[in-house]
């Protein structure tokens, strides 16, 4: 079966033609999923493995979604989700998750299961406190939870043993945890924009280390 001049499974086409009347415009196959994709997927060997469904304003994530079992990319930015729901940990290929500029979406326990879960966005979602679920997620190399109202950062962070970049931009942070030098792949901390004071020393020991610590606007990149 054809969808958009792409060979597509039965099941996964089903999926494309369900969301499309949600939100009254078609997809567009693309190569790759960017920050401002709207509405796009990425089709290989016939299976949907990238969506994206940005800026629609939609306030539940459609289940439909779960039935893209090939699924390594999506991309569910600018809506209204205040839950992530249980059967994203069902998804287990994927790779990138961009749910920023929501609301305040919970995470469940489920998205532990995504243990190639590789990139994560949770920027502009409102959160006062760091969901703990995520320092779960062995495999995760990017994590953005910029522009929340973060306060501390949990000890578990120590867990993320994969995470390379880590950014915090414009919370409400002043301090950090010894426990953040135990990152031992990290290779970039954004703190710009938050309350961190002078001198700490879990700091200082990632900066002899390498890694590069930004706690300043001017700074950050």
């Amino acid at each position: 079966m054809f969808f958009r001049d792409t060979e597509l499974v039965q099941q996964d086409l089903n999926v494309l033609k369900e969301l499309e009347p949600l939100v009254y415009q078609k997809f567009s196959r693309v190569i790759d999923l960017r920050w401002d994709t709207k509405m796009g997927f990425i089709a290989e060997k016939g299976r949907v493995t990238g969506l994206a469904l940005s800026q629609f304003q939609l306030k539940e994530i459609p289940h439909s979604i779960r039935d893209l079992t090939s699924l390594k990319k999506l991309y569910l930015s600018h809506n209204k989700f205040s839950i992530l729901p249980e059967w994203i940990g069902d998804l287990t290929s994927l790779a990138e998750l961009d749910l920023s500029t929501n609301d305040s979406i919970k995470l469940p326990e489920s998205l532990q299961k995504l243990k190639d879960l590789k990139k994560l966005n949770l920027i502009l979602n409102g959160y006062k406190e760091f969901p703990k679920v995520i320092t779960k997620l062995p495999s995760l190399i990017y994590l953005n939870l910029g522009l929340n109202e973060i306060q501390t950062i949990p000890e578990e962070i120590s867990n993320l043993e994969s995470l390379k970049y880590l950014r915090l931009t414009e919370n409400q942070i002043k301090t950090v945890p010894y426990s953040i030098t135990k990152l031992i792949s990290l290779e970039e901390l954004d703190l710009a924009g938050n309350k961190i004071i002078d001198y700490l020393e879990p700091l200082e020991i990632l900066k002899a280390r390498g890694v590069r610590v930004f706690t300043k606007v001017y700074d950050s990149p």
